[in-house]
């Protein structure tokens, strides 16, 4: 990569939210130099104040080069769209599916990072930071492409990777979108949590930092209800038991409002669980050892919003109907999820919603998870790793 090219990279993870350590160890190079390269982006109108990022055609396409696997991203478009991935529910779109590399997880063999100035979880390395980003970039352009002066709903789950997408989204130009009506697609009440609880990722606050963030001219709806039913109250109650506290759920304002958004939902923004350590489903208390065990067996290969599904292409086990196929576990587990069905996602991606997800990591954990979501048509559109892409194609 030439100095220019390097220049462009610079100004390009900066637009995107990253700290001066951080491009240090995604380009290899000391932080002085950094410093250099997005005072010359600056003075060449590359990059504005407001991190707005405008690079020359022919580097903006060598810098994309080296954040993204295009081949790979060719790879699984193909996977999922010529019968290689087996039936998909819906199509994805080329143009929806990025695929960060791997290789810029990390610095060099002799280089450290330093504590980044801005904050981070501890948890996030620097691949993570560019899903974020990515997912981020994404999310604005598919926003992009609706017309501004008709309402448009978009909806977001809880969790880790959209918690990091709507970080970098603050670090990001947005457009003014009063038109845009948020939603929570799933119950959880963040307000008040600590950060060490992970109240910043529920649903309900990052729905409400992305119409503040877009400047939306009407409140977020929040589901003010807990997320999930505990398994336990679950077992004591039994069938009847749930069904009365379903009819509570019903029947709760805020719940029909989100419940009426999800109908109408244009633009989705989830994440997909595994069963990878330190699965969210798990730390939050939704899932017990003996749940995972019992979701295993009945071949449940992942979740978004807490609702499971396996790697068949079929429909959604939800609802009270009996599931067949010994899918008795994975019933149980989705009737205590309280939020969007699987079936209400589906049928809106069938209807032309564009429902991002944001999934990755080192292990490729994620990917019979993420390749069963698309096969389910839940999803349209695919932020991934270089590690999860190459499982789902070798699969």
């Amino acid at each position: 990569m030439d100095l220019d090219a390097k220049i462009a990279a610079a100004a390009y993870y900066k637009a995107g939210g990253v700290s001066n350590a951080g491009i240090s160890a995604l380009l290899r190079v000391d932080l002085s130099s950094v410093s250099r390269y997005l005072k010359y982006a600056e003075d060449n109108d590359w990059l504005a104040h407001k991190l707005d990022l405008h690079l020359p055609r022919e580097l903006e396409r060598e810098v994309l080069s080296t954040v993204r696997d295009v081949e790979l991203e060719d790879k699984l478009f193909e996977f999922f769209t010529t019968g290689s991935g087996g039936e998909t529910a819906t199509q994805v779109r080329r143009q929806g599916i990025v695929v960060v590399r791997g290789e810029l997880a990390g610095p060099g063999p002799t280089e450290s990072v330093r504590k980044p100035a801005r904050e981070v979880p501890p948890s996030e390395d620097l691949a993570a930071t560019m899903l974020n980003i990515e997912g981020a970039r994404l999310l604005v352009d598919i926003l992009a492409q609706f017309e501004r002066s008709r309402p448009v709903v978009l909806g977001v789950t809880w969790g880790r990777r959209t918690g990091g997408v709507v970080s970098f989204l603050g670090d990001m130009t947005l457009p003014e979108l009063p038109e845009l009506r948020v939603v929570a697609l799933q119950g959880g009440v963040g307000r008040g949590l600590a950060p060490e609880r992970g109240g910043q990722n529920y649903s309900d606050v990052l729905a409400e930092r992305i119409a503040t963030l877009f400047r939306s001219g009407q409140a977020p709806a929040r589901i003010t209800l807990p997320a999930f039913i505990p398994s336990r109250l679950a077992r004591e109650l039994g069938d009847e038991g749930l069904k009365a506290i379903w009819k509570f759920i019903n029947s709760d304002q805020s719940f029909q409002t989100a419940a009426s958004l999800h109908e109408q939902l244009d633009v989705g923004l989830v994440g997909v669980g595994g069963f990878e350590s330190g699965a969210w489903a798990v730390t939050s208390g939704y899932l017990s050892a003996a749940d995972v065990k019992d979701l295993k067996r009945a071949g449940a290969v992942g979740d978004i919003v807490c609702r499971f599904f396996r790697e068949a292409g079929e429909s959604p086990i939800e609802g009270w109907a009996a599931a067949s196929g010994g899918g008795g576990a994975i019933r149980a587990a989705n009737l205590r999820a309280v939020g969007v069905s699987l079936a209400t996602l589906a049928a809106r991606v069938r209807a032309g919603a564009r429902v991002l997800a944001v999934a990755g990591g080192a292990s490729g954990a994620k990917a019979l998870a993420l390749r069963a979501a698309v096969r389910a048509g839940l999803v349209s559109d695919i932020v991934t790793d270089s590690p999860t892409c190459l499982t789902i194609v070798a699969s």
